[in-house]
């Protein structure tokens, strides 16, 4: 700690490092920076090391629940996509074409590519992020049928559905809430996919767990749901048996 200046700590609060620096500032003050969710603290002069501790203790559900949403945000940060580069729609690899020139960005699949307009030195992590986009439109557009199909057949309506983009998992659903959370990469995969995993998710509202009986309702509904459940599951990609989530929070 020797290179940290005179009036700079580094403290630990109930499991939570956090760099404090005593400096000419009126008021505690605490931030919370990405990507790993690092806590720093700036206090007045004259505060003692443990009225600091103290204050970091008070706010530590607040900087564990703000941490673990950094983190999650940078595990699922997409790499930078080059020209040329395959992307997956629907089960079916598509070239990615980059033109770059003035006017409103644009991304739109063709026959074997996807093309994205950019301005001029967009940086690769602007095309990824455009491409999550267009993921997250495509299910827009093909969830309602489903929905409105499946609800019907199982019976069950969930009270909401989101759209995140989830790297490690296909889907949740929340049987207290009623609510089923699936993740954006399914625009990657085969439609028969996406069914598979809404299906799946709309039984759990029925059971919770992945109970002998749960397994009877989705195989009255899908009888092929094991080949789906195994197109899920290309290298390092999990499958929803093991990755779905039922929670009573």
């Amino acid at each position: 700690m020797d290179s940290l200046p005179e009036e700079t700590r580094l403290m630990e609060v109930e499991g939570i490092a956090a760099l404090v620096t005593r400096k000419r500032v009126r008021t505690l003050r605490l931030a919370i920076h990405p990507p790993a969710g690092e806590v720093r603290v700036s206090a007045p002069r004259r505060t003692s090391f443990a009225e600091i501790a103290r204050f970091v203790a008070s706010k530590a559900v607040w900087i564990r629940k703000h941490q673990a949403a950094m983190r999650e945000r940078a595990a699922v940060a997409p790499p930078p996509l080059g020209e040329g580069e395959t992307v997956p729609l629907w089960g079916v690899s598509l070239r990615l074409i980059v033109e770059e020139g003035p006017g409103r960005l644009r991304i739109e699949a063709a026959p074997g590519e996807l093309r994205l307009r950019l301005p001029p030195g967009s940086p690769g992590a602007r095309r990824s992020e455009l491409v999550q986009r267009f993921y997250r439109r495509e299910l827009e557009a093909a969830l309602p049928p489903l929905l409105a199909e499946w609800t019907e057949k199982v019976g069950m309506t969930p009270t909401g559905l989101s759209l995140r983009n989830m790297k490690s998992r296909w889907g949740s659903c929340s049987a207290r809430a009623r609510t089923i959370r699936l993740s954006t990469e399914l625009a990657r995969l085969p439609r028969t996919c996406l069914e598979y995993v809404l299906v799946h998710e709309l039984v759990h509202l029925i059971e919770a767990s992945h109970s002998k009986r749960f397994w009877r309702i989705v195989e009255r509904h899908l009888p092929d749901w094991r080949a789906r459940r195994a197109a899920l599951s290309p290298k390092n990609h999990p499958s929803p048996e093991d990755s779905s989530s039922t929670s009573s929070a």
